[in-house]
């Protein structure tokens, strides 16, 4: 199986994630719950990774992240990692385009407690 077949197959679950959440509109949910919703099958639900390492671990890395570059990098991940020698090459999806940016700095607020 190729790597790009692994990476589609590793990112089914959080698309699905994504598409279900809580029920709720993103304007109704909390940080909590929209990390949930979008980050943690990759991220983990408490920020610290997956047994399969989908995504990295949340610890230790508050120097690199402030709520500025998170908001951007979530908005197009590809194009911030291509700006940033330090991520290499990601294949994070970004967060859908539909959710609202007072939902997103909730997000962002929340991931940040997580770096703690």
């Amino acid at each position: 199986m190729t790597k790009s077949a692994l990476l589609l197959l590793a990112a089914l679950p959080a698309l699905g994630a994504c598409a279900s959440g809580t029920g709720k509109p993103a304007t109704d949910q909390s940080g909590s719950e929209l990390f949930q919703s979008y980050c943690a099958n990759c991220h983990g639900t408490d920020g610290r990774g997956t047994f399969l390492n989908l995504g990295p671990s949340f610890e230790s890395v508050r120097e690199y992240w402030g709520a500025d570059s998170l908001l951007v990098y979530i908005a197009d991940p590809k194009a911030f990692a291509a700006r940033t020698e330090r991520l290499g090459e990601r294949e994070m999806t970004a967060i859908a385009d539909d959710v609202p940016q007072a939902s997103r700095e909730r997000l962002v607020e929340f991931a940040l407690t997580l770096m703690d």
